[in-house]
């Protein structure tokens, strides 16, 4: 009998091929790494993974970083790290008159990171092209990816915004020209609460679950979608708008309007700023159980149910502002509402911790997953 390796080869190139861009997305998110570490990581043993680590360094994807000072006594082992001029990932937020520029190396666990302030008077695409190339030029990289996140539902087709209340500047044809002047560059536009779910897969509350969805309260709402470990966009990057979902009676209410921190606000009485003073009040002092935080989670419910119903997710994520200031008082009223209107095992309910860094951290991650569909898979 012939032996399947022994045709052509294929089966063992396709081995190599495999062995090495999981050594390379391991450094990526690990950073740099020991022969051994490497070898437990992928499940390879310890002359195999040296086998990996000869290729990549031959192939220039990867170079020796020195040596782990925190081995026990004796040699120390040796540590890889991938090339530093590899790939450049590039996260973008546009927030308000702001944009949030984060810049991370491949194979770094830091970003660099600064502000730009917006000029009304000037084309955003100028603003973001500029802001991208401000800090670390992106010519010194074999390979660069630009992620963008955006308020509103963002075409996947175009990169452009549908509709958005805050975003009026993002015209037709801006997400084309950044693409077209970023020349080279992987450049990819998304709605920033599908970055928020992005990022809790790897840095927050949804490393065990597949199928989830992340529901962001704040002055406004909105959800992302999680099916099978990747998110649901919808034919016209609209899934997830749940503001516009109608829950009221004969239908006509739409969610923004019951769960929105305007409204929450109202409805315990008290008037909403910015900042949620009101609700940081409240969580001073009202105790986990209290009515006040029963009013709250009746008007947050009814969108939650309905997800839990269409979709029936392992796990609901709470983020935004409204979820961070009110914390578990409204995660728990959230959950016991779940539990008495559902006929069969609700979804847990966990809030996010990842703060205001989630969006850029999820578009870093994005970029970083394109740069490795571009750089891991050495070219033979």
């Amino acid at each position: 009998m012939t032996h399947p390796s022994s045709i052509g080869g294929a089966p063992q190139r396709l081995m190599r091929q495999v062995n090495d861009r999981v050594f390379c997305e391991l450094l990526a998110q690990h950073g740099p790494s020991t022969r051994p570490q490497l070898a437990r990581l992928a499940g390879l043993s310890s002359p195999a993974a040296l086998n990996v680590i000869e290729r990549l360094q031959a192939e220039g994807l990867v170079v020796a970083d020195g040596f782990d000072e925190a081995s026990r006594p004796g040699p120390k082992a040796a540590k890889f790290t991938l090339a530093a001029d590899l790939g450049l990932a590039t996260a973008v937020e546009v927030h308000g008159d702001v944009l949030l520029v984060s810049h991370s190396p491949l194979g770094s666990t830091q970003a660099l990171g600064h502000d730009v302030e917006l000029d009304r008077d000037r084309r955003l695409d100028d603003a973001i092209v500029e802001a991208v190339n401000a800090t670390i030029p992106p010519e010194s990289y074999r390979h660069h990816a630009v992620s963008i996140a955006l308020p509103g539902a963002v075409d996947p087709l175009t990169g452009d915004v549908l509709f958005s209340t805050e975003q009026p500047r993002w015209v037709a044809g801006t997400a084309h020209r950044i693409a077209q002047r970023l020349e080279g560059a992987h450049v990819a536009f998304d709605n920033e609460v599908n970055f928020r779910a992005i990022a809790e897969k790897l840095h927050g509350v949804a490393a065990d679950a597949e199928d989830y969805v992340l529901v962001s309260l704040g002055s406004g709402v909105g959800a992302a979608v999680v099916l099978s470990g990747r998110v649901h966009r919808g034919a016209h990057g609209a899934a997830g708008e749940i503001g516009f979902m109608h829950t009221g009676e004969a239908g006509q209410t739409p969610y923004q309007d019951r769960a929105g921190a305007w409204n929450l606000a109202h409805t315990v009485g008290r008037e909403h700023s910015p900042g949620h003073a009101w609700l940081d009040e409240i969580t001073g002092s009202e105790p986990l159980g209290s009515p006040v935080w029963d009013a709250l989670a009746e008007r947050i419910a009814p969108g939650i149910v309905n997800i839990a119903t269409t979709l029936d997710p392992e796990l609901v994520i709470l983020a935004g502002e409204t979820s961070r200031v009110a914390g578990e008082s409204l995660r728990a009223a959230l959950e016991a509402i779940l539990r008495t209107t559902l006929h069969w095992p609700p979804p847990m309910v966990r809030s996010s911790d990842l703060g205001d860094e989630a969006v850029r951290l999820g578009a870093l991650d994005e970029a970083r997953s394109a740069l490795a569909r571009a750089a891991f898979i050495p070219q033979r």
